[in-house]
């Protein structure tokens, strides 16, 4: 159980790379605002469907299903943080 949290942690280094690169409006720095979020959700879900797709996972139907599911919800929460922060820039 362990090991399989291992593997999945080094797949987030990219979104947290991403997310650190990201302009903060607010500072006129970088930081992790809502564009790092958005870079985080995003690398998540393309590293989760790979792993779903690519990987040889032995699960259940029901297991399957729910990490769709959270794939699916990952890149609609980012879609939706991508609006949001489009529509506050324009302000």
């Amino acid at each position: 159980m362990r090991e399989a949290a291992l593997q999945g942690a080094p797949a987030l280094l990219p979104g947290r790379a991403s997310a650190r690169l990201t302009p903060n409006p607010a500072d006129k720095g970088i930081g992790l605002e809502l564009g790092g979020a958005v870079a985080i959700n995003l690398c998540a879900a393309v590293v989760l469907v790979a792993w779903l797709w690519g990987g040889s996972l032995e699960l259940t139907v029901l297991g399957g299903f729910l990490l769709w599911t959270l794939a699916a919800l990952l890149v609609g929460l980012s879609l939706v943080e991508l609006y949001v922060q489009m529509r506050c820039s324009r302000r």
